[in-house]
């Protein structure tokens, strides 16, 4: 947080990849009674799915720091709903919001309030966070107010914060095969 105050020094995504983590610990995860987890995960995963726009499935199908989907879902369905809607009136400006709030939305098919509802806080926290950095951190003072950086889009600040998380929860970039490759008989059709 340290930057933000006093942005002498470069930012850089894993320092924004902290601060968006630090937002997301706002939203309380107890978890299912008698099931040991690390609450840290489920917010990386979610924070993974919100940037790449994704599934928590196709999170943690592509990663090897992660729960199962299943498992990160049911911790995700006992986030207490009363909490999430005080912190969801915390929200600002959501008149414009909406835009770049659809920008960093996971995708999902439950019809669970409670996770639906998580989803959409965390692009709101993410869309207010970009606007902080953006705006106290980038912007350039000047006389009658900051010239903001055209090239720290929305896009832009996702795809720092996918970036970082890309070693934090340890993205597969291998996959299985088969061993037998591809049959003699089409190597007759590559007479090129």
């Amino acid at each position: 947080m340290r930057f933000l105050y006093h942005p002498d020094t470069t930012i850089t995504a894993a320092e924004l990849e902290t601060l968006a983590l630090d937002l997301l610990a706002e939203i309380p995860i107890p978890g299912v009674e008698g099931c040991s987890f690390d609450s840290g995960i489920i917010r990386q995963t979610l924070l993974r799915a919100a940037v790449d726009q994704k599934s928590i499935r196709a999170v943690t199908d592509t990663t090897l720091g992660t729960y199962s989907d299943d498992y990160t879902l049911a911790q995700l369905h006992t986030v207490p709903l009363d909490e999430l809607e005080a912190l969801y009136q915390k929200r600002s400006a959501i008149e414009t919001a909406f835009r770049t709030m659809r920008e960093a939305r996971a995708r999902t098919s439950t019809t669970d309030p409670t996770v639906r509802l998580v989803f959409i806080l965390v692009s709101f926290l993410l869309r207010n966070l970009w606007l902080i950095v953006r705006w106290g951190v980038l912007a350039t003072p000047r006389r009658g107010g900051r010239v903001l950086p055209v090239w720290f889009r929305f896009e832009v600040f996702g795809e720092w914060i996918d970036h970082a998380l890309d070693e934090t929860l340890r993205r597969k970039w291998r996959a299985p095969t088969t061993g037998v490759g591809i049959p003699p008989t089409y190597s007759q059709l590559d007479a090129g």
